[in-house]
C-alpha cells in the first residue's frame, strides 16, 4: 500500500508537470513544443545509443560521470516527452479535425496511438536483446523525422479558434508550416 507521502509526491509532480505543460503549449506554441520535443528526445536516444554502443559490456568498474549522464538522459528524455509527444499530439489531432468529423478522426487517431505503444512495448524488447544499442539510434532517428515532421508540415494551431483552424489546412500547408517555423521564413523568402 502505498504510503501518504508517497502520494503526495505523486500529485505534486502530476500538477507540475501539467503546469508547466499549459504554460508552455500556450505561451510557445504547439509546433514549437513538438520541434523541442523531438529534439530532445532524438539527442537523448542518440547519446544513450552512442554511449552503449562505446561503453564495452559487462566491465565492472565504477560508474563514471558518462554513465550518470547517460541516466540524466533517461530522464530528460521522459522531461522531453512531456513537453511535446506525449500530450500534445492529442491536441493537435482534436484541433485540425473538421467538427463534423471530429469524433471519427480522435477514434482513428486513438486506435492508432494504441497500436504503435503495443507494438513498440512488444518489440523493444526484442530488438534490444537481438540488435544491442541498435533500437535507440533507431527511435533517436525517428525522434529526429518527428521534429522535422513538425517543422515541415505542421502549421501553428495556438491562438486560432476551432473554426479557424480549418483555414490553416486548405491551401499551402507547407508554406504556411515554414512561416511558423523556427528559421523557416528563410525557406520562403
Amino acid at each position: 500500500m502505498r504510503s501518504f507521502s508517497g502520494t503526495c509526491k505523486k500529485c505534486v509532480q502530476v500538477i507540475s508537470v501539467s503546469l508547466v505543460l499549459a504554460f508552455a503549449v500556450e505561451g510557445i506554441g504547439r509546433k514549437k513544443c513538438l520541434i523541442l520535443g523531438g529534439l530532445g528526445r532524438a539527442l537523448m536516444m542518440l547519446w544513450i545509443g552512442g554511449f552503449t554502443a562505446f561503453l564495452p559490456p559487462a566491465t565492472p568498474v565504477a560508474p563514471s560521470a558518462l554513465s550518470y549522464l547517460s541516466v540524466l538522459a533517461v530522464y530528460l528524455y521522459a522531461v522531453f516527452y512531456c513537453i511535446g509527444w506525449g500530450p500534445l499530439p492529442w491536441i493537435v489531432a482534436a484541433e485540425v479535425a473538421p467538427n463534423h468529423l471530429r469524433t471519427a478522426v480522435m477514434t482513428i487517431a486513438i486506435g492508432v496511438n494504441w497500436l504503435f505503444s503495443l507494438t513498440i512495448s512488444k518489440l523493444t524488447p526484442i530488438m534490444l536483446n537481438e540488435l544491442g544499442y541498435g533500437p535507440f539510434l533507431i527511435f533517436g532517428f525517428c525522434c529526429l523525422l518527428m521534429a522535422f515532421w513538425a517543422w515541415i508540415c505542421l502549421p501553428e494551431t495556438a491562438g486560432y479558434g476551432l473554426e479557424e483552424i480549418g483555414l490553416l489546412f486548405e491551401r499551402e500547408v507547407i508554406s504556411r508550416s515554414l512561416q511558423d517555423a523556427p528559421g523557416g521564413r528563410m525557406f520562403i523568402g
